[in-house]
């Protein structure tokens, strides 16, 4: 719920330009424990006659790069 603001952003985004700015949030795994990851969704088509739009979303998981960053801390 807490991501549900930045993910609607986006959304407006990707339906006015196509695209939409790489932000961060949290995924809950399997185990419960809350995984950092960098989100960078495109519009790959867009279907004007419908109103539809597909998008591609990449999903970094960043959990490595803060364990390294806490690490040099």
């Amino acid at each position: 719920p807490e991501d549900a603001a930045r993910d609607a952003d986006a959304i407006r985004q990707l339906v006015t330009t196509g695209a939409a700015a790489p932000y961060e949030k949290h995924y809950r795994a399997k185990d419960g424990r809350l995984v950092p990851v960098l989100i960078s969704p495109a519009a790959t088509a867009r279907d004007e006659a419908a109103g539809t739009v597909e998008v591609a979303t990449v999903v970094l998981d960043l959990s490595a790069e803060r364990a390294a960053r806490a690490a040099l801390d």
